[in-house]
């Protein structure tokens, strides 16, 4: 969803355009490299590094989760992923063994998408890697921002899947396909958190789907829910997922979640049509997934800028850590599991520099 970018760098990048289904048009005189090469130049090369990772020493250049699954069979996979992340610059991150994956908004070309992803590993002192979420912008298409805007409602409707969806598919499968999987932390902002949860709902299906099937046909059906209830416990203990300005109305079942929500925001608390709920969810407008914890707050800004989260909400997570006692946001969830309160803070300092309306104040 909105996430306001600054100009797209037309640098190369090396990421090669993802096959296309060209059956039909084949036939009817056009070659398939041909075509390919017609798609690519109309999405342009932001889109064709869409569910990559960003080389943060060149953020020119990325690494396709293919190639991470093919390092991760001497290195772990992990240690694969991990090789990826922007450090924090002023002090050590905290040292842990889980992968830790932001994922952007709409409408943010590399490398400005990287660049905040480095405020956001400086702010919180976490190692983070950067999988890019691609944006027709750079493409210089008319109206391409609306084109994002169309891709993003067609995906939440469930009418298409998207690269990002397919790759973090992916990459979350390799996981939970090993002998005991490795832990997760996931950031979605903005219209990643439609994308990651698709992406999640993906995973339980087919990681059920694929311990039924080493099952003999007999036993599946009565196993269906053992083996249902076994990969929600494996994604709960594994897979620790954070929104910030989401944009979903549904959790899968599998993680532990946590909702920060801007109560200016005015994306996530958009009203739906002939409902009475709104476009993402908060504290008023819960989904019924018992393992989300929802933290409302009352940022630094308003307007489209409480949906900023380099301005405003990064800043706010850090302040709410700091005064919760707690130095993730793993233990702010486990604290508010237990039924604990959960204080939020106030008056928080942004970071206007970061505004996408600088006199929006």
């Amino acid at each position: 969803m909105p996430s306001k970018s600054r100009p797209a760098s037309n640098a190369p990048h090396k990421r090669a355009a993802s096959p296309a289904d060209t059956s039909h048009s084949a036939q009817q005189g056009i070659g398939n490299n041909a075509l390919q090469s017609m798609l690519a130049a109309l999405n342009g090369s932001d889109i064709q590094r869409e569910g990559s990772l960003t080389n943060p020493l060149d953020t020119t250049t990325s690494t396709t989760i293919d190639q991470v699954l093919q390092q991760s069979s001497s290195s772990g996979l992990s240690a694969a992923v991990m090789q990826h992340a922007f450090q924090p610059k002023d002090g050590a991150a905290a040292s842990d063994d889980s992968m830790r994956l932001f994922v952007p908004g709409l409408n943010t070309p590399e490398p400005e998408a990287s660049r905040r992803t480095q405020i956001y590993a400086d702010v919180l002192q976490e190692s983070m890697v950067h999988m890019h979420n691609g944006t027709h912008l750079e493409a210089e298409l008319p109206y391409a921002d609306q084109i994002d805007y169309a891709v993003a409602l067609m995906t939440r409707m469930g009418v298409k899947s998207s690269p990002l969806i397919d790759e973090l598919t992916k990459l979350l499968s390799a996981n939970f396909q090993q002998e005991v999987p490795e832990d997760v932390h996931l950031l979605l902002y903005s219209d990643s958190t439609i994308a990651g949860t698709q992406a999640i709902s993906k995973l339980r299906k087919g990681e059920i789907a694929r311990r039924m099937a080493a099952l003999a046909p007999a036993k599946r059906r009565s196993s269906r829910q053992q083996i249902a209830e076994q990969v929600d416990e494996l994604m709960r203990k594994h897979l620790f997922v954070e929104l910030h300005g989401n944009a979903v109305s549904d959790l899968p079942m599998g993680p532990r979640y946590l909702l920060w929500t801007d109560t200016e925001d005015p994306l996530s608390h958009k009203a739906l049509p002939w409902s009475d709920q709104t476009l993402g969810l908060h504290a008023n407008n819960r989904d019924d997934n018992p393992d989300a914890v929802y933290v409302d707050y009352d940022g630094p800004y308003k307007n489209y800028d409480a949906h900023n989260l380099a301005a405003g909400g990064v800043h706010v997570v850090k302040e709410t850590l700091r005064l919760n006692g707690v130095s993730s946001s793993q233990e702010l969830h486990e604290k508010a599991s237990r039924g604990e309160k959960i204080l939020v803070p106030r008056s928080v300092q942004g970071n206007p520099r970061e505004l996408w309306n600088p006199n929006n104040q």
